[in-house]
């Protein structure tokens, strides 16, 4: 039987996305002051291919900022989300009859507890004594 596929946080397309235009701009910028630094001020129209590079001398600073921006927003985004998503897909799953009640929930459950380290533990048989940790 073959293994149904996670489900996919729509941040993290838009990460690569946003992070793959960021690249491309920030190489750009670069070649434009490598340009600018070797043969002087870049004229508009000075050759061939110049116009993303006066572009770039004019609104690169804010344009780069701007994606620095959105890449921060999306990856807040995506990690703040992923537990929704982990949920959505296990509750999914469940309602849907294909795994016993929980068991989905459970094998998503289990690494994030993980990541919490002893307050998981500490916490698992939902009593309201205090446990002495040593």
């Amino acid at each position: 039987m073959a293994k149904k596929k996670e489900p996919l946080n729509p941040f993290y397309p838009l990460l690569v996305l946003v992070g793959t235009l960021f690249s491309v701009t920030a190489c750009a910028y670069g070649v434009m002051a490598f340009t600018a630094v070797r043969t002087g001020p870049i004229e508009a129209g000075e050759a061939a291919g110049q116009r993303l590079l006066v572009f770039l001398d004019q609104y690169g600073a804010a344009l780069l900022a701007a994606q620095l921006v959105m890449l921060g927003i999306a990856t807040v985004g995506a990690i703040g989300s992923d537990r929704y998503w982990i949920r959505r897909a296990a509750l999914r799953a469940t309602a849907n009859g294909k795994t016993r009640a929980g068991e989905a929930a459970a094998s998503h459950v289990e690494p994030l507890n993980a990541l919490a380290g002893n307050a998981a533990i500490q916490h698992a048989d939902n009593s309201d004594q205090p446990k002495e940790v040593p």
